[in-house]
C-alpha cells in the first residue's frame, strides 16, 4: 500500500494515511514526514496499526542518509533518517503537546541545546543474550522482535531461546558496529563478545544480560557487570566470567528474573573482581566515585553537559547565593558541590543508600564539611526536613523518568521553597509534577530541551518554576 507521512509519533514512527482514507493511520518506522513510501501491514495483537517499510518512493526534503548500517533493523536510533533541525521542532512539539495535554499548561520549549555530540557519545551499553539450541549471539535484539517466554524456554540452564527469526527482523544488533557508541566501548564490546563465545554451555546458557560501561573511568579501566540467572556461581564460572571480561577491569555479576527482563529489583551486585568501582571526572574537575550498586549516566559528556545548564538556570534564578537548596535525586554528588557552593545551606536526598554512601565519599575527598546527605524516600524526609528547621529558597527535582509527586511538592511548602528546577527525560513526569506544581502556587517560567540523545526521541527538560501565591 502507498502511505503518505504526515507526522511523527511521539516515539519517533512515521504516521502515515493511505490516499483518500484520514481515518486510518498507519504507524511506520524510518520515515519522515512529507515521505510518499510503499510499505505492508504488519501484524499486531493489539495497540496501533503498523505498517513495514518496503521503499521510499518520494523522499521528504527533511530526510537525510543514515550514517548506521544497521538503523533500519534498530530500534535504539528511532530518528537517525531524520534531519537534526527537524528532530529538535518534534522534540519541542511532543513536549509543548504533553504538557497541554496532562497538565493543562500551554508553554511550548524556548529551544532545544545540542548538548552531546551527534555520536560517539554512550559510554555504556547492554547486550542482551539471545540463542537457540544450535546458535547464540549477544547482541541488542532488533525492532519488533519477540522473546519466547514459555516455560521450557524460561526453565532455569535453559539457552535464552526467542522466537522465529522471520519475528525478530533478523540477527541481534551489533553494538559492536554502533556509531552512537563511544570508540572505546565498541572495542570493549566485541572482545567480551569474543571471549563469551568460549564460556561452557552450562555458564553461558545461563546468561541474560551483559552490561559494559565507564570506558572513561580515570582508575580500574572500565567495568562489565554480567546478569546471570540461578543462585549463585561456582568457583569455577567466576573465574570464567572475569577471563571473559578481561584484564583490569571491575567485573560484577547480578541474579536475574528468568523472564530475561532484566536485573530482579533489588538484588545487590556481587563483586567477581576489581574494586566494583569506577572513578569519573566530575564538573569540578575532581574525581567522582560510582561504587559498585550506583548507577553511571549513558553518558559522562551529557551528564556534565545537562549541569553546566542546570547552574546556569539556579544562577539565573537566584544569584551568586541562596539562603537554601535541596537536591531530589543527588546520586553519587554529580552536581551536588557545585549546587552546594551557592546556598548557606546545602542538603541531598537519594533513595539509593549505595549512591549516598559515594556522595558522603566524594564530599570528602573534596574536604566539603557542612553539606548533609540523607537516604530515604524524598516524600517522606521534606517533613521531616522541614520539622528539624530547614529551610530552601530553591528546591532541584532529578525526576528520571517517573514525577516526584504530590506528597513531596506539597511538603515544599513547610520548607518555605520560592524556586523550583525540575530536571527530567520524561516529558510525562514533568508535566504531572508541574500540575501538582501550580496547585501550589508555582508558575512555570521556562523551559529547555537539552539534546543529549540525538538521533532517539528523548530528551533532557530543565525547567524553571516560581512560586507566586
Amino acid at each position: 500500500m502507498l502511505l503518505n507521512i504526515t507526522a511523527l509519533t511521539f516515539r519517533g514512527e512515521g504516521l502515515g494515511f493511505a490516499a483518500g482514507d484520514r481515518a486510518v493511520g498507519w504507524r511506520v518506522a524510518n520515515t519522515v514526514p512529507g515521505d510518499i513510501v510503499e510499505a505492508e501491514p504488519l501484524e499486531t495483537e493489539r495497540g496501533p496499526r503498523r505498517a513495514r517499510l518496503l521503499q521510499v518512493l518520494e523522499p521528504s526534503p527533511d530526510r537525510v542518509a543514515s550514517a548506521c548500517e544497521q538503523s533500519e533493523r534498530c530500534g535504539g536510533c528511532q530518528l537517525r533518517c531524520v534531519s537534526l533541525p527537524r528532530q529538535h521542532a518534534h522534540k519541542m512539539e511532543a513536549w509543548r503537546d504533553t504538557l497541554e495535554r496532562l497538565a493543562g499548561i500551554a508553554f511550548a520549549p524556548a529551544r532545544v541545546h545540542a548538548a552531546a555530540a551527534q555520536d560517539g557519545a554512550r559510554g555504556s551499553a547492554v547486550l542482551q543474550a539471545q540463542g537457540s539450541e544450535n546458535s547464540w549471539t549477544l547482541g541488542m535484539r532488533p525492532r519488533g522482535s519477540r522473546v519466547d517466554k514459555s516455560e521450557a524456554s524460561l526453565r532455569e540452564g535453559s539457552v535464552p531461546s526467542t522466537a522465529r527469526e522471520s519475528d525478530q527482523g533478523g540477527p541481534a544488533i551489533d553494538l559492536a558496529r554502533c556509531p552512537a557508541q563511544t570508540p572505546d566501548v565498541r572495542e570493549l564490546i566485541a572482545e567480551v563478545r569474543s571471549r563469551l563465545a568460549l564460556l561452557p554451555d552450562t555458564l553461558r546458557s545461563r546468561l541474560g544480560l551483559v552490561r559494559v560501561e565507564g570506558a572513561e573511568s580515570l582508575v580500574g579501566g572500565a567495568r562489565v557487570v554480567f546478569g546471570v540467572r540461578g543462585e549463585g556461581l561456582s568457583e569455577d564460572e567466576r573465574t570464567s566470567l572475569v577471563t571473559a571480561a578481561g584484564e583490569g577491569r571491575s567485573v560484577l555479576w547480578k541474579k536475574m528474573h528468568a523472564s530475561q527482563q532484566g536485573f530482579e529489583v533489588g538484588a545487590a551486585p556481587q563483586v567477581l573482581s576489581g574494586s566494583g568501582e569506577l572513578w569519573v571526572r566530575g564538573l569540578d574537575g575532581l574525581e567522582l566515585r560510582y561504587g559498585a550498586e550506583s548507577w553511571i549516566p549513558n553518558s559522562l559528556e551529557n551528564a556534565r553537559a545537562v549541569g553546566r545548564h542546570l547552574l546556569t538556570v539556579v544562577d539565573e534564578l537566584v544569584g551568586p547565593r541562596c539562603a537554601g537548596l535541596v537536591e531530589f535525586g543527588c546520586g553519587v554528588g554529580t552536581h551536588s558541590f557545585e549546587l552546594a557552593e551557592r546556598a548557606e545551606r546545602f542538603v541531598g536526598i537519594d533513595r539509593s543508600r549505595s549512591a549516598i554512601r559515594d556522595a558522603e565519599a566524594n564530599a570528602a575527598l573534596r574536604q566539603r564539611t557542612g553539606l548533609v546527605f540523607r537516604v530515604g524516600r524524598a516524600e517522606r524526609l521534606v517533613r521531616k526536613l522541614a520539622s528539624s528547621g530547614v529551610r530552601a529558597e530553591l528546591a532541584v527535582m532529578h525526576s528520571m523518568r517517573l514525577p516526584f509527586g504530590w506528597q513531596l511538592i506539597r511538603g515544599l511548602r513547610a520548607l518555605g521553597t520560592r524556586f523550583v528546577v525540575h530536571v527530567s527525560p520524561s516529558a510525562m513526569a514533568l508535566a504531572k509534577d508541574a500540575a501538582d506544581l501550580a496547585r501550589e502556587g508555582f508558575v512555570l517560567s521556562r523551559l529547555e530541551l537539552l539534546d543529549t540523545m540525538p538521533h532517539t526521541y528523548h530528551c533532557m527538560g530543565v525547567s524553571s518554576f516560581e512560586r507566586v501565591t
